[in-house]
């Protein structure tokens, strides 16, 4: 992955405390259905998992190639089988087993990639992937990162303003850690880093 050192820790960072939150989340937050923690509990798993492949220097590189589909691919099937249910959580659970999917696809490009490359010593070898998936798929996160922050824009409390005046000015509690807009701003920090991560494959 071809990233600057300082956009790699910058994406190490963002993802980290993506899962991190997520975790907290869910194991802290009150009044959580099953699907939300399921949910969190995923985001644990792929804040982190890109964050070990964010990391800069090919330290990420060192992972052995079979370990992401083992570790990815059973969450990817709880996700899209979450997609099945009939909640308001589906289109949520389906960006979380696309995101899996193309973080296998991203490992074993790169694994075949750098495979080629020491068969061809002293030679530049060609992108990493198929480039129309690679842009196809880049292209989806951007599009989910550009959805989740306006989502993010209508849940961020207007100030002072917002609360009214009079009387009835404390009536507009503030949101919780738990709630709104924290979880979709997580949704955009993990979209926009899946972008660039795919985009520098």
């Amino acid at each position: 992955m071809d990233l600057a050192p300082l956009v790699a820790w910058t994406m190490v960072v963002w993802c980290t405390g993506a899962g991190g939150y997520c975790l907290l989340r869910c194991l802290r937050a009150p009044g959580l259905g099953r699907i939300e923690r399921t949910l969190d509990a995923s985001g644990v798993v792929k804040g982190l998992a890109m964050a070990v492949m964010a990391l800069p220097y090919g330290w990420g590189a060192r992972v052995p190639e079979a370990v992401w589909p083992a570790v990815l691919l059973p969450v990817a099937a709880v996700s899209f089988g979450g997609a099945w249910a009939p909640t308001a959580h589906r289109r949520h659970c389906l960006e979380h087993g696309v995101g899996y999917l193309a973080m296998v696809y991203m490992a074993v490009a790169m694994a075949a990639a750098r495979a080629g490359m020491r068969g061809m010593a002293g030679m530049g070898g060609p992108p990493a992937g198929l480039p129309g998936l690679t842009l196809a798929l880049a292209l989806v996160f951007c599009v989910s990162a550009v959805l989740g922050g306006t989502r993010l824009l209508r849940t961020v409390p207007a100030g002072p303003a917002a609360a009214g005046s009079g009387r009835h000015a404390h009536a507009v509690p503030l949101p919780s850690v738990w709630a709104r807009p924290l979880p979709d701003a997580r949704h955009v920090v993990l979209a926009v880093s899946m972008a660039v991560m795919l985009l520098a494959m």
